[in-house]
């Protein structure tokens, strides 16, 4: 029921994209307005299920255990899980740990760390229940070794990470999550072209897995080869159309490409319903990128709402005040940027730019003299041209 269509198109069609966004951003109770508005009358596995999570994440436990109860009933491995989180939230050990043991006999399930540090399980964990259910080993040595490869990468300990995960693909080349973990490590550390060979390793393995692709595009964009980066996003969404993160990373591939265009309406599509920093930021480079200045100003003006102390913003922002020849403006957005960046030779230039059309002499030369002591070779014709 759910055709694969653009972003920018969105209708009823697309109702699992807008629910899944809602409550992505923390706004379930839009998602769940969104529901009784315009959904309805629709019945299908998919929304039931985002219907269940929604009311998880509003709380109401009791209604979520109830869609997930009947999703069970036609699907015995599809929402154990879910189910097992709300009787423990209802401190219900018994239901909770039936079903999550059955959750943790099926071949793809979260991580042992992932599971016993669910906040769902607050409730029951002094248990017998809860005690009884972990005395049963679920995993295999090399999940463990999966798992302890994963610590290592949330805690940015990328070496080790991909220590041991080379040791498993060397010893259990199966295993397609190591290759897929394996090219987020190298994105994480710059080596791009290393992360796109992994992600390879696992779309050869798996190539019906729609988030390889999109590991895939980020590699791709990052080596510059934005066609391909382009076509590998639109091979993830033409296999799952309802990721949001999938229409983001298509606008940076549109706007690598020079499809500003799209680009533009990927994002104004985005922001339409998801109020997120990295969203207004890559709008503010689009309108930026297709001279539409005010537009970009106003994005902008919302990422620093968002975060407050981003130099990078104030940076962007100041150029686009120096596009409008709001020069005042600029010079105070790169001094905001120079306290975080003391050394960034290109930003003194930029203000000495913008104080040189203010007719602050003086200051502007001091300025570019820092810039060209900060190695930013620019600043040495405009002491040469303005400071003599």
């Amino acid at each position: 029921m759910l055709p694969v269509v653009g972003f920018s198109q969105i209708s009823s069609s697309n109702y699992l994209l807008i629910m899944k966004a809602y409550n992505g951003s923390n706004q379930s109770k839009k998602a769940l307005d969104y529901y009784n508005n315009n959904l309805s009358t629709v019945k299908n596995t998919d929304l039931q299920m985002v219907l269940g999570q929604t009311y998880y994440m509003l709380g109401d436990y009791k209604q979520a255990a109830t869609i997930f109860y009947e999703i069970n009933k036609t699907n015995e491995k599809q929402a154990n899980y879910e189910l097992a989180c709300c009787y423990a939230r209802m401190g219900k050990a018994t239901q909770a740990t039936k079903h999550l043991q059955a959750y943790l006999q099926q071949r793809n399930k979260k991580m042992q760390r992932t599971i016993k540090s669910d906040e769902a399980f607050e409730n029951i964990e002094n248990t017998k229940e809860w005690r009884d259910l972990w005395q049963t080993d679920y995993y295999s040595k090399y999940d463990l070794m999966f798992e302890d490869a994963q610590y290592e990468y949330d805690h940015k300990n990328y070496e080790e990470a991909l220590e041991i995960v080379d040791k498993l693909n060397s010893i259990r080349k199966s295993m397609v999550k190591a290759y897929e973990l394996k090219a987020k490590i190298y994105l994480q550390i710059g080596e791009y072209e290393n992360a796109l060979t992994a992600i390879n390793a696992a779309i050869k393995k798996r190539d019906k897995v729609p988030y390889y692709y999109a590991v895939r595009a980020e590699a791709e964009i990052d080596i510059e080869k934005a066609k391909k980066a382009l076509k590998s996003i639109q091979t993830a969404i033409s296999l799952d159309s309802t990721e949001i993160d999938y229409y983001f990373i298509r606008a940076k591939a549109y706007l690598k490409t020079g499809q500003t265009a799209n680009a533009k309406a990927d994002l104004e599509s985005l922001m339409n319903i998801v109020k997120d920093f990295k969203i207004y930021n890559l709008a503010g480079e689009i309108y930026f990128e297709s001279g539409d200045y005010q537009n970009s100003l106003k994005v902008y003006n919302k990422c620093i709402e968002t975060e407050k102390y981003n130099p990078d913003v104030y940076i962007a922002r100041g150029d686009v005040f120096v596009k409008i020849y709001a020069y005042e403006f600029a010079e105070k957005d790169y001094t905001m940027a120079l306290d975080f960046y003391p050394f960034n030779g290109e930003l003194y230039y930029k203000r000495g730019m913008a104080r040189r059309q203010q007719n602050k002499y003086d200051a502007a030369c001091n300025d570019f003299h820092k810039a060209f002591k900060y190695k930013y070779m620019k600043a040495d014709d405009a002491i040469r041209r303005y400071c003599r």
